[in-house]
């Protein structure tokens, strides 16, 4: 009876164990399974911080871009400003030059035309 009892605790131990092996090996697989999922996600995080690093980067050099073209605008702006004052000033200069020019040739002319009335008045 002793040797009965004892090869039936024999037995459910060796199903204990067997139930034992076989639920950690399931765990096992459900670890390495696990494991290569982190490994994917770690792979897919490098892989989005270097599109984002990226991006970043492009946005830096269009922030660049816009800086440079926004200062070669002002640029643009001001030598419009100057070349658009200097040719102002020339207008006035060339505007008043004529005047003077005109004035002095209508001077000219009046006098011109008051001798010749005189000569004509001291011919009658």
């Amino acid at each position: 009876m002793h040797a009965a009892a004892m090869e039936k605790l024999q037995k459910e131990h060796d199903a204990e164990v067997q139930k034992h092996v076989e639920n950690e090996t399931r765990l096992q697989g459900e670890i390495d399974a696990l494991k290569a999922q982190i490994e994917q996600l770690e792979a897919n995080v490098q892989r989005l911080q270097g599109t984002v690093q990226a991006k970043d980067n492009e946005i830096l050099a269009m922030r660049d871009s816009v800086a440079q073209a926004n200062a070669a605008m002002e640029k643009c702006i001001q030598e419009h400003a100057a070349r658009t004052k200097e040719i102002e000033l020339q207008f006035k200069e060339k505007e008043i030059k004529l005047q003077n020019n005109l004035r002095k040739t209508m001077e000219q002319l009046i006098a011109e035309q008051t001798q010749e009335i005189g000569e004509l008045q001291s011919e009658f």
